[in-house]
């Protein structure tokens, strides 16, 4: 939406531009006549036509024809034209989605007229900024900016003015950015204001209501009230008033978002398709990367996983040509520097001021060498502050640095931590195989003597009687023996970091065995603690596809913290209060469904949207990290499932965990 809007206020005829198929002919014949103009005039209306073609199908050669425009404002030495030349310049780099570069161009035509004071570029430059951080998502400056070129605007035009059709249209231009910001913004009933004024001054000055930008709007507005009837009504005003430009996209997106929240899926799809289809000849990546969304959000409810794989590779590289890291980084910057100029302007403004009633209240030259000295001396402490600055900001980088290899140890810490709770519990699980290979040895060489006495007796009988023992004894020396190398090979699996290799794991298993060995983990610290176990687990659930040591890990600290909420409850619960903590497994619509339960101590419901952050805890200093509940997140996520809590405070808590079967 904001790209026909972006350029309308300087260059209103560029929104016919992609429509008049007779001006897509006659493109050829404007380059001609550009050759042969002599008035300078002449050629800037013609550099504007061909800039206002190119921007919406060949955003190369708009470039390139908009780099003349500058060159020519520079050889003229016309600055009120190479500010406009190079807003212009911005607007073009802003539609392809190289915000960085824009708002540069942006900013180096606003010191210009700045410094021309001219009322109308002033305006035009201040709304183009606004638009331009509108797309890039910064909405503060931008709603910023648009009221800046209001005012300016309106201060700088007599109301009579607005009877002629050009100012009209500037005016529209910049009002229109107002509550396309504040919808952006979610702030509708702002929207709502700002489109009404928009559409009772277009009503006044055109007599009619057919302005696709204000359709989009109000189907906005409904959209975002649930009023989809309403919603859909405007949307197909917008697409019946608009011809094949970037309002037919948006109001395309808006129809397919209705559809979609009325269960019309095959229309939604069909709307959604048809922007991505005329993105192929018009660049606008906001409303491409909208409908992508969109599609993919179907396709993830249809649970196909082909498309939504396809689309969200799509996603992914309009995403990051709009939003890679260096981009976001040149805004930073960008917008920084901006801040800075803005502060110098604000502080010159006051020097300005002080040196004005210096010369009122003093005479002659010592007033002069007053002024001169404050001059100096804020020149200095400028210097001085800037200095400090630099410092300030190298000692916060490597603040940052040493924040972030903090913050890695701490996560590899948590991870290996985990090793550490099970040791116990593995004592515990793995004495039990040795006492009984112990047992078992001993009493197979006593078998081993009285075999002896009876050969030497003859006694056959009683010889392989004693033999068939020996055999039963070194079978179950064997069993429990393979049971002790079972749990050290689950210790060493644990203990490795994860390849984040998928194998066919069975989750009944897992669930239980680490219920276990936490269990007995908790026995060890504590001789007295006990707590009964529930266990519901669907045999019916095979193998699924998952990455054991990450799942066990998570499996560990929710079972962890259970016991920990009954042991904690248990120490200001009264008689009769039984610790219990439970595991279940279900399968629901193609999802395994793990359910952690017990009935502790509970989290408070002003810190449960908190839990899942990283170094967030409720355990006292030195208990805990915060780093569990925050990895297992992750790692739930990084399989495509999901994890949540019901909770109450003082009664318990279950953790819900679903993952694809």
């Amino acid at each position: 939406m904001q790209r026909l809007l972006i350029l309308i206020f300087f260059i209103s005829s560029i929104a016919n531009a992609q429509n008049n198929e007779l001006f897509k002919r006659n493109v050829d014949s404007l380059k001609k006549e550009l050759a042969k103009a002599k008035r300078d005039s002449a050629k800037l209306n013609l550099y504007i036509q061909i800039i206002g073609f190119y921007a919406y199908t060949v955003p190369d050669s708009a470039v390139s024809y908009v780099q003349q425009e500058i060159s020519f404002a520079k050889q003229i030495k016309s600055d009120s034209t190479l500010a406009s030349a190079l807003a212009v310049y911005g607007a073009v780099l802003n539609l392809s989605g190289n915000y960085p570069e824009a708002i540069n161009y942006g900013l180096q035509a606003l010191k210009i007229a700045e410094r021309l004071r001219n009322p109308l570029v002033l305006a035009f430059v201040y709304d183009w900024l606004g638009a331009t951080y509108n797309a890039a998502g910064d909405y503060n400056r931008a709603i910023f900016y648009c009221l800046k070129a209001k005012s300016t605007f309106e201060r700088s035009i007599p109301a009579s003015a607005y009877k002629n059709r050009d100012t009209a249209d500037r005016y529209l231009g910049l009002m229109i950015d107002i509550p396309l910001i504040y919808d952006k913004f979610n702030k509708i009933d702002s929207a709502l204001k700002y489109i009404k004024i928009v559409d009772d001054f277009y009503i006044k000055t055109y007599g009619s209501r057919k302005w696709p930008p204000l359709f989009y709007l109000f189907g906005n507005y409904y959209f975002k009230k649930k009023q989809y009837v309403s919603a859909l009504q405007y949307y197909r005003e917008g697409i019946a008033n608009s011809g094949p430009n970037t309002n037919m996209m948006d109001n395309y997106n808006g129809v397919a978002k209705v559809l979609w929240k009325q269960n019309k899926t095959d229309s939604a799809v069909y709307y959604s398709k048809k922007v991505i289809e005329d993105s192929k000849l018009q660049k606008y990546p906001i409303a491409q990367l909208e409908a992508l969304n969109m599609l993919a959000e179907v396709y993830k409810s249809r649970y196909n996983p082909d498309s939504l794989a396809k689309y969200l590779s799509l996603i992914l590289a309009v995403k990051d040509s709009l939003y890679n890291q260096q981009k976001v980084m040149q805004l930073q910057s960008m917008t920084f520097n901006e801040q800075l100029r803005q502060q110098d302007i604000i502080a010159q403004q006051k020097q300005f001021k002080t040196k004005i009633r210096t010369l009122i209240l003093t005479a002659g030259l010592i007033v002069l060498l007053i002024v001169t000295c404050i001059m100096f001396l804020a020149n200095r402490n400028k210097q001085k502050a800037y200095s400090l600055l630099q410092k300030q900001k190298v000692k916060t980088e490597n603040a940052l640095e040493k924040l972030k290899s903090t913050q890695a140890l701490l996560i590899q810490n948590e991870k290996m931590a985990s090793l550490g709770e099970l040791t116990a519990g593995i004592a515990h699980e793995i004495q039990n195989p040795l006492n009984f290979v112990n047992n078992f040895s001993e009493v197979s060489s006593d078998l081993v003597d009285e075999i002896e006495v009876a050969l030497q007796k003859d006694d056959k009988g009683e010889a392989i009687a004693i033999a068939s023992d020996i055999k039963e004894n070194l079978q179950k020396i064997n069993h429990h023996g393979r049971r002790a190398d079972a749990i050290v090979k689950g210790m060493l699996q644990h203990s490795r970091a994860s390849t984040g290799k998928k194998e066919p794991t069975g989750i009944n298993a897992l669930a239980d065995e680490y219920l276990r060995l936490s269990y007995h983990g908790f026995r060890a610290k504590d001789k007295s603690f006990n707590a009964t176990i529930e266990k519901h687990l669907d045999e019916s659930i095979g193998k699924i596809n998952i990455v054991p040591q990450d799942i066990g890990r998570v499996l560990l600290n929710l079972f962890n913290n259970a016991f920990y909420a009954v042991t904690e409850r248990r120490k200001t619960s009264a008689e009769g209060y039984e610790p219990t903590v439970s595991v279940s497994t279900k399968t629901e619509n193609d999802k395994v469904i793990i359910t952690v339960g017990d009935n502790g101590i509970g989290v408070p419901k002003k810190v449960v949207d908190k839990i899942f952050q990283p170094f967030f805890t409720t355990k006292p200093t030195g208990q805990g990290t915060g780093l569990g509940l925050s990895l297992g997140y992750d790692i739930i996520k990084a399989h495509g499932g999901d994890i949540s809590v019901d909770t109450k405070e003082g009664e318990g808590s279950e953790f819900i965990i679903h993952l694809p079967n």
